[in-house]
């Protein structure tokens, strides 16, 4: 199945076939879930969902890259694999993602958002879970200055990123290396530059 850009209640994948949705922008006031063995692509654009975002099922989820603004949760936990290149989210609820199969997310490197991969506001205090594992790629800043973040490594988790977090645990059965985003893999994104503000 393939949709076009537009406004919709909710977007529920729930079986074996794969939902296509053409580059755009769209409005979900409700839920924008993948729940079955079938993929999720979507395109390039900007993406307002009303509701949470899930993904927990086995099959593939593919981001085009934009801005995904999720009033709700965001809870990318499926055993398929997991790709977003130039994506930023911007959640209003908890944050949970999961890279059991595959999981390869990198934030834009120019425009507004501009090496940003995740994003709360001050006002959410929701926490943060991110489980990587070898080979995994996940570069990006988290910007949660109110939020707990849980990092974990089941396997050799390299990640670069920079975090602006109100607390850090780190777990897991594995290591996790930080490469520091702002210097080894984006010298232009808004950690990477000195401003005096007045």
């Amino acid at each position: 199945m393939t949709l076009n850009p537009g406004t919709y209640s909710s977007i529920t994948n729930t079986g074996s076939g794969k939902i296509t949705l053409t580059p755009g922008n769209y409005v979900i006031t409700g839920n924008l879930s993948n729940i079955g063995s079938g993929g999720l692509i979507l395109g390039a654009g900007n993406y307002t969902i009303g509701g949470s975002f899930t993904s927990t099922g086995s099959g593939s989820l593919t981001l085009g890259g934009g801005l995904y603004n999720v009033a709700g949760n965001l809870s990318l936990t499926g055993s398929g694999p997991l790709t977003g290149a130039g994506v930023t989210f911007y959640t209003g609820g908890s944050t949970t993602v999961t890279g059991s199969g595959n999981m390869n997310l990198t934030a834009p490197t120019t425009g507004t958002y501009n090496g940003v991969l995740f994003y709360q506001p001050s006002s959410n205090n929701s926490a943060m879970a991110i489980t990587g594992s070898g080979g995994d790629i996940f570069q990006g800043i988290v910007d949660a200055p109110s939020a707990a973040l849980t990092l974990t490594g089941s396997g050799s988790f390299t990640v670069s990123t920079d975090l602006i977090v109100d607390s850090l645990s780190i777990t897991g059965s594995g290591t996790v290396t930080d490469t520091n985003y702002a210097v080894a893999t984006n010298p232009n994104s808004v950690l990477g530059k000195l401003v005096l503000v007045e």
